[in-house]
């Protein structure tokens, strides 16, 4: 046997070196998600790697539907560009918003130039 199922993606089990709130966003070695709820340090908790969620960003960055969303890591908010991609931005954020509404890793998404296309997959 080459593979083993063994739980659904949305989510993954993880184990963290620090107390982690509700609604953080974590990154584990290239791997981005949310905690849905606190996790104590050294506790069993849940990452969402997937859904959407209403995430910060500065006044100064607004978003259009379908453009990617990356995380600050320094400022721990949502900006237009930078390493760590996101995902997809679900709806349109003004300047003066307080959040953006992500689709989480949206899968299939490819990057040029900074403009991210979602790939979407046709059933024949």
């Amino acid at each position: 046997m080459q593979a083993r199922y063994i739980q659904r993606g949305e989510s993954i089990d993880f184990l963290p070196d620090r107390d982690i709130a509700a609604g953080e966003i974590v990154i584990r070695n290239g791997l981005i998600g949310v905690a849905r709820i606190p996790v104590k340090k050294g506790t069993l908790g849940s990452l969402a790697l997937s859904g959407v969620f209403d995430v910060t960003k500065p006044v100064r960055c607004a978003f259009s539907v379908g453009a990617a969303v990356y995380w600050d890591t320094v400022r721990q908010s949502a900006v237009t560009s930078g390493e760590v991609l996101l995902g997809l931005a679900a709806e349109s954020s003004k300047l003066n918003d307080s959040h953006v509404r992500v689709i989480l890793n949206s899968g299939g998404i490819t990057i040029n130039n900074n403009e991210a296309t979602l790939n979407w997959q046709t059933i024949n």
